[in-house]
């Protein structure tokens, strides 16, 4: 059968899915926020903010591990993609991770996943903004935010994995009042995929350097480089006006900006 008839059944399929997209799905955040995702991809919004940050290769960065675990694979909108997940837990092996604190619970699966890959024993600590506080933010998020902070439950993925859920410490709050002193100075790694409102990024940026251990430690940032011009605004104005994060960098092929953080003086 040629291709072309192949690939008419999911044409057909997906021209139906936009007429649905941009009538009545337009009234869902997640749509909306799809809609978005789909402006950028042609070329709307990208020549707005410009990506400063240095790019390099995943296997530059974060070199094979045959010890990974990947867990939960199956992606949704406001996920990492499988290629992320496998930065982050190459990642986590390399510098041996045991402490880890996570911006943005959202779902649990990035959260299951780095359990799995921490050296143990370890402890993974996950802040999550309540959908009752989604209108009594200090700080102003994002409209498309709202679909992943507006879910029935946070951290559904791991609350099912009783083995690794031991491992991880689950807690609410917006990130821009929370007290974060209990954990000041005592984690290896900090994944950032809160709010991506410029304002919140500035924000969790430097509450994330607060956060890693005087021995040094690793920060990863998601969605630089993508339909979130305050992700990319906020970054690039750190890397260039902030000496603390001059060496962020982009991995190439992802949306993660990363940012090693050398052991203090």
């Amino acid at each position: 059968m040629p291709a072309a008839l192949r690939f008419l059944p999911k044409y057909l399929y997906g021209i139906c899915c936009c007429i649905y997209l941009f009538t009545f799905g337009v009234f869902s955040a997640v749509n909306r926020h799809l809609i978005f995702t789909l402006c950028f991809h042609f070329g709307l919004g990208r020549k707005d903010v410009p990506l400063l940050l240095p790019t390099v290769s995943i296997d530059d960065f974060a070199p094979d591990d045959e010890r990974l675990h990947l867990l939960s694979l199956e992606a949704m909108p406001g996920n990492v993609t499988t290629t992320e997940l496998v930065v982050l837990n190459r990642t986590i092996r390399k510098i041996g991770a045991r402490n880890i604190f996570e911006i943005g619970t959202f779902d649990g699966r990035t959260t299951l996943n780095m359990a799995a890959n921490m050296i143990s024993p370890g402890r993974v600590i996950t802040l999550d903004l309540p959908r009752a506080d989604l209108q009594n933010t200090k700080l102003k998020t994002e409209i498309a935010d709202r679909a992943f902070i507006n879910k029935e439950s946070s951290g559904e993925r791991f609350q099912s994995n009783s083995a690794l859920s031991k491992c991880i410490t689950q807690v609410f709050g917006d990130s821009a009042s929370f007290d974060f002193s209990p954990y000041k100075a005592s984690m290896d790694l900090v994944f950032v995929d809160g709010s991506h409102a410029y304002e919140y990024v500035l924000n969790d940026a430097k509450k994330a350097i607060a956060l890693i251990r005087e021995q040094g430690g690793t920060i990863f940032f998601h969605d630089y480089a993508s339909c979130w011009p305050g992700v990319n605004q906020a970054l690039n104005e750190l890397m260039l006006n902030d000496i603390n994060f001059k060496n962020l960098i982009h991995i190439s092929g992802t949306t993660l900006a990363v940012l090693k953080v050398s052991p203090k003086a």
